[in-house]
């Protein structure tokens, strides 16, 4: 049996834009035809029972022709064109319901200007105006309707006849470079993140790019001072043109501390996404000393409780955490984040990466026996957590003397990589260092054990992963290692 074409449209309602719906359609105010309420019926009864409002053409038919001559295809063809009709207007009453007050606002001043309500018009304006210049927001539809604004007042003035208005036009005139300015560095930012972070994006032309970073800094004062957004946005922008300049990442990551306040919230989760991924990927390239900008943005995102999107948390975000906190020591911020955010990973995931986490804070914590516990626990559902559970049972053979179980583990993940080619090639060469470097490690124990040794070699084995600039898996504690047998020889 054929299904309505309806069917798809009315299945994206929600039960409380359904039960809307209906309000529409049977409100006297649009004379919407009678047919049309029967058959929103015929579908809301559908809706209620089974949860869905499937309708076949047939039973349409049946349902609201009680004539069996008048349920011919044209008809029926009609009667769904008419409601789909409906149903759209539905929708755009729905998304006008959804802006902000200050628009509805703005549509009611054109209304009365049109109709030439000057008194009604005066109050309404100046009442506008005011909320317009007390909002701190500084958000696109800030910029955009400071510019629509304006544009309705020079109307009512040009049918007023008062054609002079220089100040009005000049203030016109910077609400559109205002508004040019934060559409073109916010989609600027998004396309230099997308060729920094992922480095697969198209050519882009970059028309303005210049001219913008110019009139910038021409007004930076300004602009710092009262367009936060379009400021941070500059700096974002810059911070990727100049990855390598530190000083910018400072400034930046400054900046927005101390005016998170004024910006609002997906704004700021944005902007701290961005500072923590590109720690991120700083971190991946050796850089080891952003895990400390990465902990900070995180503990303010936990103190302004934005850290979770939608009562979920990536599992991606997690492990940038977990990572760093480790590779920092902070072991008890660490513990108190798994307990609080944990819960709120993705189910498929949740367990597997609060097992890793755990496995690595107690490796690092020396409660080896826990560690051993929590690893045993990760289920191989992908690359990341299969290697990362094999090369925490290496790290607990090398801290427990238990050579088999390292070696056993190098070569299992040696043999896993050689194996898997989707494995991104700057992951395969930071596993692929960790294990090379951890059998570097381990030969430099045995030797300290076995002859006095020169520190020479130890010392060129930190020197060498210090320097490191590519991705290597658990270089901190690769050196924390070698460290550890230089202060033993020192005993000795």
């Amino acid at each position: 049996m054929k299904k309505s074409d309806i069917t798809e449209l009315l299945s994206c309602l929600s039960k409380d834009e359904f039960k809307k719906l209906g309000d529409f359609i049977k409100s006297p105010f649009f004379s919407i035809p009678n047919r049309i309420h029967k058959l929103y019926d015929i579908f809301y009864s559908k809706y209620t029972q089974d949860k869905t409002p499937e309708v076949s053409r047939e039973e349409i038919a049946e349902l609201i022709y009680q004539d069996e001559e008048k349920r011919t295809d044209s008809n029926i063809k009609k009667l769904i064109s008419d409601f789909v009709r409906t149903f759209e207007l539905f929708l755009i009453h729905l998304e006008f319901e959804r802006q902000n007050e200050e628009e509805h606002q703005l549509l009611l001043l054109k209304h009365l200007r049109k109709k030439c309500l000057t008194d009604k018009y005066d109050i309404k304006f100046q009442d506008l105006k005011k909320h317009y210049l007390k909002n701190t927001k500084r958000d696109e539809e800030y910029y955009k309707f400071g510019l629509d604004l304006i544009d309705e007042e020079l109307s009512y003035k040009f049918s007023k006849n008062i054609l002079e208005n220089p100040e009005l036009e000049q203030e016109k005139s910077l609400r559109i470079d205002l508004n040019f300015l934060y559409s073109k560095l916010h989609i600027f930012q998004a396309m230099f993140s997308r060729q920094y972070f992922l480095g697969n994006a198209p050519k882009y032309e970059w028309e303005f790019l210049n001219e913008i970073n110019a009139f910038v800094k021409e007004n930076i004062v300004f602009l710092k001072e009262s367009h936060y957004t379009i400021y941070i946005n500059y700096l974002l922008l810059n911070l990727l043109l100049s990855p390598d300049q530190k000083e910018y990442f400072d400034e930046t990551k400054q900046y927005l501390l101390e005016n998170e306040k004024l910006i609002q919230t997906d704004d700021k989760v944005a902007f701290f996404d961005q500072l923590i991924n590109f720690c991120m990927l700083k971190v991946n390239n050796g850089e080891i000393e952003f895990e400390k900008d990465i902990i900070e943005l995180v503990k303010k995102e936990d103190e302004l409780d934005i850290i979770k999107r939608a009562n979920e948390l990536d599992f991606v975000t997690f492990k940038i955490v977990i990572e760093s906190c480790i590779g920092q020591k902070e072991f008890d911020w660490l513990e108190y984040f798994i307990v609080k955010y944990g819960k709120l990973i993705n189910p498929e995931y949740r367990d597997n990466i609060i097992n890793i986490s755990y496995a690595k804070l107690y490796l690092y914590k020396k409660d080896y026996q826990k560690a051993h516990q929590y690893q045993e626990n990760i289920s191989y559902i992908d690359y990341f957590h299969y290697i990362d559970a094999k090369l925490i049972l290496a790290r607990i053979g090398y801290e427990t003397g238990d050579i088999e179980e390292l070696l056993n583990a190098a070569d299992t993940v040696r043999k896993y990589l050689k194996s898997h080619k989707e494995i991104p090639a700057n992951y395969y060469e930071g596993y692929l260092m960790f294990i090379n470097s951890l059998l570097k490690l381990l030969k430099l124990q045995e030797d300290s054990m076995e002859y006095e040794s020169d520190d020479m070699n130890i010392n060129y084995f930190i020197d060498e992963l210090k320097v490191q600039k590519k991705f290597i898996y658990a270089g901190n504690w690769l050196i924390e290692k070698a460290e550890e047998l230089l202060k033993q020889k020192s005993r000795v």
